[in-house]
């Protein structure tokens, strides 16, 4: 695969994001976003340099904001094994056991170089279920960190 054409670094927050190939539907079920929030959540466990500042689950896409306290080399890390993951449960459960691509190659990674690009970020990842109108009032789109930021009871 080609080099990534930004050089991810530590102690930056990056909104990393990818959607299914073709714009393929990626999470069909509850238990398809449940299933990659887990897998979120074991990464995370796995990778402790990386912290996830905000996160949302579509249909055919995702958008996490995060950074590493390490080597930019960790979200790498941290990302193939997250999407291999979904990769195989995908394939698994909807194609048959095929080996065939889910998502559109490597995920995308934006640089967040200033706070005020931060906000906007963190916003419009929170928000995304409403600008795809999946649902018009955020409260009611579970597979988002919006509920966790609003509740400290929860955590990804």
């Amino acid at each position: 695969m080609p080099s990534r054409k930004i050089e991810l670094l530590e102690n930056i927050p990056y909104h990393i994001y990818n959607r299914g190939l073709n714009e393929q539907i990626i999470f069909h079920t509850p238990q398809d976003y449940d299933r990659f929030i887990q897998k979120i959540k074991f990464y995370l466990i796995k990778t402790p340099s990386i912290e996830i500042l905000a996160f949302s689950l579509i249909p055919n896409h995702f958008h996490l904001l995060l950074q590493s306290s390490e080597s930019g080399l960790e979200i790498s890390k941290f990302m193939r094994k997250l999407q291999q993951s979904h990769a195989m449960y995908f394939n698994s459960k909807y194609k048959s056991g095929l080996k065939s691509p889910v998502f559109e190659g490597r995920f995308k990674a934006k640089i967040i170089a200033h706070e005020d690009y931060l906000h906007t970020v963190f916003n419009y990842i929170e928000l995304n279920p409403i600008k795809h109108n999946i649902v018009s009032d955020i409260k009611k789109w579970p597979y988002s960190s919006f509920h966790i930021h609003l509740s400290p009871d929860l955590e990804i």
